[in-house]
């Protein structure tokens, strides 16, 4: 079954003061667009017919002035207004009984922002699934109630011919005392199946929790990893800040001795000079010491006497030498000042260039690894390490807890079991005991059968329910693959049975919603939604108020090229900004119409709806 929305008519509804939409369904384009600019009425449309839908529950009383003749209540405050909403369901021209009832079970109130949904709000809708109210309510989207009706009709008739057999019993006391014990006997099977229930949410409680504890205790590790690596960090940052002191105070040094390095040549000048000037005393010191001996000798180097005239020429030259000679401790400072100043010259000017960019380097390396640590810090901010200790005790208990509640479910199973074969044997008792009289005999085959419907309705829910789910899981992966900017790295989707959504990635782990970003939040709930609408097999209409909140370009124009295989009527409320041409251009194969929403001009509060030729 299709449902269409055909002909909107509002009349003083905010800022509509006498509007009529007419949608064409002459056609088998399935999309609809409507473009205005922010504040021109778009969200008033949808607001519009949740009011018709859900009255109260969409526009609270309080507010519903806000709702009505705005324009007539600016310019007379004092204005009263009654406001009465009827609601009519024809079928086949002819007028149904049970409106809310019939709109409910097409699309529950619980489920309208699975309908009519607003894109700035959808990353939200990926939780909604949690709550009881909603579970319920995408049942009945789904017609699991219908069933659960005919398990109740069935439970009603096997109740009224319980009672029957039981009336045509009180003469026959064998029959009468079977009848009684297998009443008993059921209570207390009903009982038990009601704990086994119970065992059974609980377990599945408990396996939320681990999950959910599992889950912190990854992030408290990945917390833990972080710290440690902040500590790595710091020991990286003390090595370079000691090598940024190091070299800081080499390139000071560098810079004292700078005029030495810039005096290079000239010393290794001076001291060339001084050297000549060491060895030409050295010489004068040596001819003293031989003229002397020559003296003391009184023979010439060639082997005769010296004479008078010889003797004191050479006594004269040697006074001359020694007066040259006095000067002789400054050849030996000299030869000490050439030492060094030879040292000096052989020394290796260093490259200062070098050094500042490798303190440059050091302090850039410095900087960035800082930015690291505060980054990480901000990320550990509130690291609880007591927490970090006790995460992995509690998971003990957890499934402590998950292994004696299954030895529990195990047990309370087994104890069902023993009560239904005592039941069944007390059934043939009571067949037989039944056969012996024409009017128990048709009762027992009565109750015979519907107990069987009963049994039989039970197991068609359990049945329906999971093959609702795995239809709704199908269709969710099919689509989400669609629409994911992330196609080689998502696999498929997960649905629970309380409906909770999780995404399979290659490594066949699952990711909650709570773990991924804001627009992938956006394609999954749009995944979700457009499954449910499918796999309800009524295909509503899909309202889209501002579709694109968070989503990148690949999410748009994904999630755009799916809405034509959505078997509905699609209605899109989008600005020029949600839906730009080039997207557009996309869908248009598939626009039925295209509305533009423009502010009457001369007015500050009213808005008309118009098709685009």
């Amino acid at each position: 079954m299709t449902i269409y929305l055909q002909k909107i008519y509002f009349q003083n509804w905010k800022c509509y003061l006498a509007q009529e939409i007419e949608l064409n369904l002459n056609t088998d384009k399935n999309i609809f667009v409507f473009y205005g600019q922010n504040g021109a009425g778009k969200t008033s449309i949808q607001e519009g017919i949740l009011w018709c839908l859900y009255g109260s529950d969409a526009v609270p009383l309080e507010k519903i002035a806000e709702y009505f003749n705005r324009v007539n209540l600016k310019c007379n405050p004092e204005l009263e207004l009654s406001v009465r909403l009827t609601a009519t369901f024809e079928q086949d021209g002819i007028s149904q009984p049970d409106v809310q009832e019939r709109i409910e079970s097409i699309i529950p109130r619980a489920c309208r922002e699975f309908f009519f949904f607003d894109g700035k709000k959808i990353e939200e809708y990926a939780k909604l699934t949690h709550t009881d109210e909603t579970r319920k309510a995408i049942e009945r989207t789904l017609g699991v109630p219908e069933i659960r009706n005919l398990r109740d009709d069935a439970e009603g008739t096997l109740k009224k011919f319980e009672k029957k057999i039981k009336d045509a019993a009180k003469n026959k006391k064998e029959l009468q005392a079977v009848t009684a014990e297998l009443t008993t006997l059921k209570q207390e099977i009903y009982t038990k199946k009601g704990q086994l229930q119970k065992f059974r949410e609980e377990l599945q409680q408990e396996k939320k929790f681990l999950e959910d504890t599992e889950l912190r205790a990854t992030q408290i590790e990945d917390l833990n990893n972080k710290l440690k690596e902040i500590e790595v960090e710091q020991r990286k940052k003390t090595d370079w800040e000691n090598q940024f002191k190091s070299l800081d105070t080499e390139i000071k040094q560098v810079l004292t001795e700078a005029p030495i390095y810039m005096l290079s040549e000239l010393v290794r000048e001076v001291a060339d000079d001084i050297q000549s000037k060491t060895v030409s005393k050295t010489r004068i010191s040596v001819s003293v010491n031989l003229l002397k001996e020559l003296i003391n000798n009184n023979i010439c180097v060639c082997g005769r006497c010296l004479d008078n005239n010889a003797y004191l020429y050479i006594q004269q030259q040697i006074e001359s030498l020694e007066q040259v000679e006095q000067i002789s401790k400054e050849a030996i400072e000299l030869q000490d000042i050439y030492t060094d100043l030879k040292e000096l010259s052989r020394y290796q000017t260093p490259d200062l260039d070098k050094l500042l960019l490798q303190r440059d380097r050091l302090i850039e390396d410095i900087e960035e690894v800082q930015q690291v640590i505060n980054r990480k810090q901000k990320e550990t901010e509130g690291f609880d390490r007591q927490e970090a200790k006790e995460i992995w005790e509690k998971i003990g208990k957890l499934k402590e807890n998950i292994r004696n509640q299954k030895t529990r479910i195990q047990r309370i199973e087994k104890e069902i079991e023993s009560l239904q074969q005592q039941e069944n044997q007390l059934k043939r008792q009571r067949e037989q005991l039944a056969s012996q009289d024409q009017l128990t005999a048709t009762l027992n085959k009565q109750l015979t059968m519907a107990d069987g419907l009963k049994q039989a309705a039970d197991e068609l829910i359990d049945w329906y329910i999971d093959n609702c789910r795995q239809k709704i899981e199908q269709y969710t992966s099919e689509i989400h693959r669609r629409v994911t900017n992330k196609p080689d790295e998502y696999i498929g989707v997960q649905v629970k049975q309380d409906y909770t959504l999780g995404i399979k990635n290659v490594n066949d782990d699952i990711l909650s919603p709570e773990n991924i970003s804001a627009g992938e939040k956006e394609a999954l709930a749009f995944a979700f939604i457009a499954s449910l609408n499918l796999a309800s097999g009524k295909a509503a209409p899909l309202m889209m108020d501002t579709p694109f909140g968070h989503l990148d370009t690949t999410h748009q124009k994904n999630i755009v090229n799916s809405l034509p295989q959505i078997p509905s009527q699609v209605l899109v409320l989008a600005t020029d900004r949600d839906l730009p041409d080039y997207l557009l251009q996309d869908l248009r194969p598939h626009v039925a119409q295209i509305h533009r929403i423009k502010r009457l001009e001369g007015s500050e509060d009213a808005s008309v709806v118009e098709v685009e030729e």
